[in-house]
């Protein structure tokens, strides 16, 4: 998000930014990005989602556990 800022500010001074599991700039385009995601994983993606987050927050923490 820094490079992305930087770049943002100072276009002139940046030839090329590579953004890899960078998160989103402001809410409007973080709308976009659920909208795009939930499109692209069709009804089989959300449901391996929901599964995923359902067993997440079955999990203990275990760095608070212990």
């Amino acid at each position: 998000m820094l490079g992305l800022s930087f770049a943002a500010r100072f276009p002139e001074r940046v030839s090329d930014l590579v953004l890899v599991g960078c998160g989103t700039y402001d809410s409007a385009t973080r709308a976009i990005f659920k909208q795009t995601l939930d499109q692209r994983l069709g009804d089989e993606g959300r449901r391996q989602i929901r599964a995923l987050q359902d067993r997440l927050a079955a999990e203990p923490d275990k760095a608070v556990a212990t």
